[in-house]
């Protein structure tokens, strides 16, 4: 026996009219805007040790963790993915392939070289910002026997402290560069 359903007897209105519900993509349009939103940074990130924009202390600190934009881009990829947002996802995945290829060789050891040669003992240190023990450092100098130093985030306070330290007794040829604000840097 037939019988009829009347329209509230329906589950899905969408029947009741006789078309298919078809569902859109998960979060609709502010899904989108969303994640365009975490896309467009994640792309001006990628780009930048491709193009060199590496000008800016910011920027250069950014190309200095570019080897995490691949993990955050198959991350990315994988939630464009769920979200179905196709195009946006192929070109997450394709910045985060170019940067794979990129970044592939400083993860992958070079074979040995088998250079002859003296060995030289280098020590590089952060002088946050002129605040490290200058005293430490030369004592670190001088009981490792290092032959070069570079120091970073340098002002001239540090460099005086070091000098009565007795840093240019131990490494007396240099090239100090201090700066205010902790940006200047030497090599000695």
């Amino acid at each position: 026996m037939d019988r009829t359903l009347a329209p509230d007897e329906y589950e899905y209105e969408d029947d009741y009219d006789g078309e298919v519900n078809h569902r859109g993509a998960p979060g609709g349009f502010g899904g989108t805007l969303l994640f365009l939103l975490i896309v467009v940074p994640f792309l001006f990130w990628s780009a930048l040790p491709l193009l060199e924009w590496d000008t800016h202390r910011y920027t250069a600190a950014l190309v200095a963790l570019s080897q995490y934009v691949v993990p955050v881009g198959v991350g990315l990829g994988l939630f464009g993915l769920i979200l179905r947002r196709w195009l946006i996802t192929a070109v997450v995945l394709l910045a985060t392939t170019v940067m794979a290829v990129s970044v592939a060789p400083r993860a992958l050891p070079d074979a040995p070289s088998g250079v002859a040669g003296e060995s030289v003992k280098v020590l590089s240190l952060n002088m946050f910002f002129g605040r490290a023990d200058a005293e430490q450092v030369v004592r670190l100098v001088r009981e490792e026997n290092v032959d070069i130093i570079s120091l970073q985030e340098l002002d001239q306070h540090a460099v005086t402290a070091l000098d009565r330290a007795g840093l240019r007794e131990v490494l007396p040829h240099r090239v100090f560069q201090p700066a205010a604000h902790g940006v200047g840097s030497t090599l000695a």
